[in-house]
């Protein structure tokens, strides 16, 4: 699987407005991938979560965790 990160995704996690826990929509605006994308890295392992009835939720240390071992193509 390959996902290309957006290189800002950084600075938009640095927002001081996120709240600790983020939904599966404001973590695919964070990585600028797409809902697919993010329930793949969830799927995988590479990006922690945890579910809620139906809803995932992912800490935002976890976000910061997966960008700071990420390793794929930066675009």
């Amino acid at each position: 699987m390959k996902i290309q990160i957006n290189h800002h995704a950084s600075k938009r996690l640095a927002d001081a407005n996120l709240p600790d826990v983020l939904s599966v929509k404001e973590v695919k605006g964070i990585l600028g991938i797409g809902r697919v994308g993010v329930y793949q890295l969830i799927e995988t392992g590479k990006l922690t979560a945890f579910q809620i009835g139906r809803t995932y939720k992912v800490p935002k240390h976890a976000v910061e965790h997966f960008l700071e071992t990420w390793e794929g193509d930066r675009k």
